[in-house]
């Protein structure tokens, strides 16, 4: 609610008692870059209002300021960090890794996150520089090396063991979940698995956008790692037209108005989702167990396939699968 604000407001915050307050906005073109929070004892005068109103112009100065710095410190980076994901010459990527302060013998690991973007970039730059600077806070400076773009972070990890990434994700995962709620607004992030030596980073890059493109894909948010993927991992590269047009040679019949009115693509699906379980399908979809039967059935002979068959059966799920996890809805 701060965010949209740009005029001064008082509230009453209540927790044991009841207190008053004077919320002024720190603002730049218009933009919030946060606010003054003040408890009022008494009613503000006209003299303090001034006094914060002309400390406010200066705190947006100088945060200005500041963004502005970063940004000139992002570019940079982002040019080495570029270097490192196109040399393939040892000695050339050495070179660049020194530039960055990385150790070319350590564990390397990226981390790629995405916001949705504000039709204001003026806006989305300063939620971007909000939310790195929560995550500079939140993990050491040594060991990490982050940077912004647009509306995507760049964050490469680096550690002398492969798992000691663990506890900075779990940490992350938190304080990025607890984000999404306070913005409202998506937030995805994809992980790449941690790889020895700084000729990795090219490869971690490459799994972390796959992970991100797959989360944005299902619309989830959070982090995952690639090693998470599974099965998934094998169709990141596949068109989405080429998706849906093997799901629709398999599923397509229990999209027709008929099928749709017997309930027979809900039943299919609950049954996968079930493990094929007869008793625990019919009782989730609050019908008989012959019911169940007949429309099974019925599924195998729209479909052309056998429930019972373990080929027909694996086009099925998989058909499911790549219906619930990339084909467009």
């Amino acid at each position: 609610m701060l965010k949209i604000k740009k005029l001064p407001f008082y509230t009453d915050i209540y927790d044991q008692n009841q207190i008053n307050y004077y919320i002024y906005p720190i603002l730049s073109d218009r933009v919030s870059l946060g606010c003054f929070i003040l408890p009022l004892i008494k009613p503000i005068s006209p003299e303090d209002k001034m006094t914060i109103e002309q400390a406010s112009s200066v705190l947006a100065l100088e945060l200005t300021k500041c963004k502005t710095k970063e940004e000139v410190y992002y570019k940079k980076t982002q040019e080495l960090f570029n270097h490192l994901l196109q040399y393939k010459e040892p000695h050339l990527l050495e070179e660049v890794g020194e530039s960055l302060g990385l150790n070319k013998n350590s564990y390397f690991s990226v981390l790629l996150l995405k916001i949705v973007p504000y039709d204001d970039l003026q806006t989305l730059e300063a939620v971007m520089h909000q939310l790195i600077a929560k995550i500079k806070h939140l993990i050491p400076r040594k060991g990490r090396l982050i940077f912004g773009f647009h509306n995507r972070v760049t964050i490469l990890f680096e550690t002398r063991k492969s798992n000691e990434i663990d506890e900075e994700i779990f940490l992350l995962n938190s304080l990025l979940l607890k984000w999404v709620d306070q913005e409202e607004m998506p937030l995805y992030a994809g992980l790449s698995t941690p790889y020895h030596g700084i000729h990795s980073v090219s490869k971690c890059y490459d799994e972390a956008n796959k992970s991100l493109s797959y989360l944005i894909n299902i619309k989830k948010t959070g982090i995952i790692n690639y090693k998470k993927l599974g099965i998934n991992r094998l169709f990141l590269k596949q068109h989405s037209s080429e998706i849906e047009s093997f799901t629709d040679d398999i599923l397509f019949p229990l999209f027709s108005e008929k099928a749709e009115s017997n309930d027979l693509k809900n039943t299919l699906f609950t049954y996968i989702k079930l493990n094929k379980s007869i008793n625990d399908t019919a009782e989730k979809l609050h019908i008989h167990k012959n019911t169940l039967y007949h429309r099974l059935k019925k599924i195998e002979e729209l479909l052309e396939l056998e429930l019972n068959n373990s080929d027909d059966f694996l086009q099925i799920m998989l058909a499911y699968h790549l219906h619930e996890n990339f084909a467009k809805h």
